[in-house]
């Protein structure tokens, strides 16, 4: 308290208005990359952390479907990262499609994670879309959902994340960002 005051009065009061147009939910940040991670008590490891690094507070983490739907937390946001431990059920990834459908991009990875019914309904979606292959270190497809994109990437065997094989993590997600346009309000320079 005593530091509170011991500050000057316009301060203060500058202080005191910001806060009260962020209660009042005049300012809020808009959501331009959402990350779908099973649950939020945890690291969910280096893309969550690079995303997070490149997006700042324009990156914001969910652990549902249903955050999808929430105008507040998806709607301006252009990129949902699934996190490659996220269990893929049929529903999920007709949700995840229709999402992407709506212009914005989906980004999962291929791994043994997937029901096999899921399994099915990509192959189906995979088999009716127009599709670019490319490798940047990390190998992905890109499909088209109707205005979005879907991408399909590999992932490596070794989850090492330092050295060269982070360098294709940061390669991969540049490439991620460029094609949902998404870019950082502004970049540090100095840790």
């Amino acid at each position: 308290e005593s530091e509170w005051f011991s500050l000057s009065p316009g301060f203060r009061s500058r202080v005191e208005s910001f806060a009260k147009s962020l209660t009042h939910g005049d300012l809020r940040l808009r959501n331009r990359a959402l990350y779908l991670s099973p649950h939020l008590w945890s690291g969910a490891g280096t893309l969550w952390s690079e995303l997070l690094g490149r997006v700042g507070p324009g990156a914001r983490m969910i652990s549902s479907l249903e955050m999808l739907a929430r105008e507040p937390i998806a709607g301006d946001a252009s990129l949902l990262i699934v996190d490659p431990s996220w269990v893929i059920t049929r529903d999920s990834l007709r949700r995840l499609a229709a999402w992407a459908h709506g212009g914005r991009v989906v980004v999962m990875a291929r791994s043994p994670l997937y029901t096999e019914q899921a399994r099915q309904e990509l192959e189906q979606i995979s088999a009716h879309t127009k599709r670019i292959e490319i490798d940047l270190g990390v190998p992905y497809r890109l499909h088209a959902l109707g205005n979005g994109k879907l991408i399909l990437f590999d992932l490596p065997e070794n989850l090492s994340m330092q050295g060269e094989a982070l360098s294709s993590w940061q390669t991969f997600l540049t490439a991620v960002l460029s094609v949902a346009e998404v870019q950082g309000y502004c970049r540090m320079s100095d840790s």
